[in-house]
């Protein structure tokens, strides 16, 4: 006759067993899954001296603009993906780059980071990036004038006026209420609210308060 420790062994044997088949199965469906590839936008060719590209960290002139070897040492190491390439990234600084090896980790939940892909961003020469830079000016512009005073702000019916000609989408049926607003949906009900999240959030059963300045 068995003990119950020898039954719990064999049901914690199945266990560990079933468990490792379940990974195995999953790790083979996701090998299958169809996988996009991650397109730049031609900012890098298209301008030989990259100052439309991340050069964080790295030397640059005495007009910003980032040293071509400097720049080209970053590119090799990504390259590569070696530890020492890294190490040998030219700046004259002693500020490094932060977590180079994140997108190379590999992660067990969800599908692999390089199976994900998003947009390029739009190219420094077009509308689209010239429209965004205009609206982080009109921002900095508007940045000490209160939400509830919009509605009768002189800088903000310019700033909507401004924005309106240059012909995107998304700037489209401005109102005081919504400018600058995310264009998710919903964002743009109820009163303006600054730095405050009003409602609380449930998380496993938790209620979360969001009151912070």
């Amino acid at each position: 006759m068995r003990t119950k420790t020898e039954k719990g062994e064999k049901v914690a044997r199945r266990r560990r067993e079933r468990a490792y088949a379940t990974r195995v199965l999953a790790a083979r469906n996701e090998r299958h899954q169809h996988v996009d590839i991650q397109y730049a936008n031609g900012d890098e060719q298209k301008y030989p001296n990259y100052i439309a590209n991340y050069s964080k960290c790295l030397d640059h002139n005495e007009l910003g603009e980032v040293d071509r070897a400097s720049y080209e040492s970053l590119v090799s190491a990504i390259e590569s993906g070696d530890i020492p390439d890294f190490e040998k990234i030219s700046t004259e600084t002693r500020l490094r780059i932060a977590g180079p090896f994140g997108g190379r980790a590999f992660g067990l939940i969800a599908p692999d980071a390089r199976a994900l892909t998003v947009p390029p961003p739009p190219s420094f020469s077009s509308a689209q990036l010239a429209a965004e830079m205009v609206e982080l000016y009109w921002i900095a512009l508007l940045r000490d004038i209160p939400f509830v005073a919009y509605e009768e702000e002189p800088l903000v019916t310019a700033a909507i006026e401004d924005l309106s000609r240059l012909g995107e989408d998304r700037f489209k049926n401005l109102r005081p209420r919504n400018l600058f607003s995310s264009n998710y949906p919903s964002v743009s009900d109820g009163p303006r609210v600054s730095q405050l999240l009003l409602w609380s959030d449930d998380y496993d059963g938790i209620s979360v308060e969001q009151k912070t300045n």
